[in-house]
């Protein structure tokens, strides 16, 4: 599979981003308000007909988190462990079709569309909404011994285990560091200042009573003493690769899977992290190689 460079998932047109960037220094309360419309709405995307065969063999459940936010379970395996995938932000369960190909004969593999995601496109949600499906799923089809996150669906992931979902590994994919990355680059995707920056993570912990630091992969990956893997290309361009050094230096019984020109999505196909993941599982030790630094053809 050749590796080609990745356009940006997300870009907002000028319409947006002109307007943001003036506000954003005189008017700064009117631009909060605009950015966090922006930042609790996921993008809608079609779903590619390379993602189709995978879903049709997959089991569809639809349920509800304990505040009534619908979200959707796919589960395909009969035997073995329990897995979760989580996807990220304006993602879904089934980007990763050529791992659940791969697990799905020694696993039971459950792939979860987040609320707002999915079927249900469209409306707000947050990372918060996430952990309540993760924990829904798991009192239905776990509990879940591995969970696999890509981008905001890793730290998702690690906030179930601070939940008391108990896994024996974890690997997360194009993953923040932390919240505060998360914003940082969201403002400066669509170029508001560094005030609305302040403003949001303010908005944040005033809302869910919490500090950002508290529910951010860095953190909590310190206190999980498990193996596990953080992947990560260097040509990411919606998460820089600098987040997975963050949470290598925060979490080094992982292992770390760098490849490069896959950007922010096409490594969830990738041969050889695949292979590290199906090792990590099925604890066979380390793969064979672990770092990626010239694409494959």
């Amino acid at each position: 599979m050749a590796a080609t460079r990745e356009k940006r998932s997300f870009v907002l047109p000028t319409y947006i981003t002109l307007p943001m960037y003036g506000l954003s220094r005189y008017l700064p309360g009117l631009a909060t308000r605009l950015a966090l419309y922006l930042f609790f709405r996921p993008l809608r995307f079609p779903v590619p007909k390379r993602e189709e065969p995978i879903r049709a063999q997959m089991k569809r459940h639809e349920l509800q988190t304990a505040k009534g936010d619908p979200f959707t379970a796919w589960r395909l395996g009969e035997t073995g462990p329990p897995v979760v995938l989580m996807h990220g932000w304006s993602g879904r369960g089934s980007q990763f079709f050529d791992l659940i190909k791969r697990l799905a004969p020694h696993f039971q593999v459950c792939a979860l569309d987040a609320p707002g995601h999915g079927a249900h496109q469209g409306k707000p949600t947050h990372m918060l909404a996430f952990v309540e499906a993760l924990e829904v799923a798991n009192d239905h089809f776990g509990p879940f011994q591995h969970g696999i996150g890509h981008s905001l669906g890793g730290m998702v992931l690690f906030n179930g285990f601070l939940s008391q979902i108990n896994f024996q590994t974890l690997s997360v994919i194009g993953t923040p560091a932390n919240v505060d990355n998360v914003v940082g680059d969201f403002c400066e995707k669509i170029r508001a200042h560094r005030k609305v920056y302040h403003r949001i993570i303010q908005y944040i912990e005033k809302r869910y009573q919490l500090k950002t630091s508290e529910v951010s992969t860095d953190t909590l990956s310190r206190q999980y003493p498990r193996p596990g893997i953080i992947a990560h290309d260097e040509a990411d361009v919606d998460v820089p690769a600098a987040n997975a050094q963050e949470l290598h230096q925060a979490w080094p019984a992982a292992q770390l899977f760098l490849s490069e020109g896959y950007g922010h999505r096409r490594i969830l196909s990738h041969p050889l992290l695949l292979e590290a993941l199906e090792r990590l599982l099925k604890q066979e030790g380390p793969a064979s190689c672990i770092k990626d630094k010239k694409n494959e053809s």
